[in-house]
């Protein structure tokens, strides 16, 4: 049986480094929300290194992808009534496309 490193007794393995990716990740939500992301390097005693993460402008955010978009209820509102009508036409549809093809079948 093996325990955890905060029970203080040895690990079974090391912990994993993460990869490029989840770092990028991270310093892009702490970036967001404008926190200190935590590097890949960890200090003598274990303790990850910080560093300071630049605010992102309007630009960078939209070159990351974090473009938002602000709606009035009624904007919403006419969104969801227009996908809920194409999802109603599609569903007859296919509902009478199904009984045709039925009808087609049983001759």
């Amino acid at each position: 049986m093996s325990s955890s490193p905060s029970t203080g007794g040895p690990a079974s393995r090391p912990p994993r480094k993460p990869t490029r990716a989840q770092l990028r990740a991270m310093e892009a939500r702490n970036a967001a929300v404008g926190r200190e992301a935590p590097s890949a390097k960890l200090a003598a005693d274990g303790v990850p290194v910080t560093r300071k993460v630049a605010p992102v402008t309007s630009n960078a955010r939209l070159r990351q992808g974090g473009r938002t978009i602000t709606l009035t209820r009624e904007q919403e509102y006419d969104y969801i009534t227009g996908d809920l009508r194409r999802l109603v036409i599609i569903a007859s549809i296919l509902l009478v496309l199904m009984l045709v093809i039925l009808y087609i079948v049983e001759r």
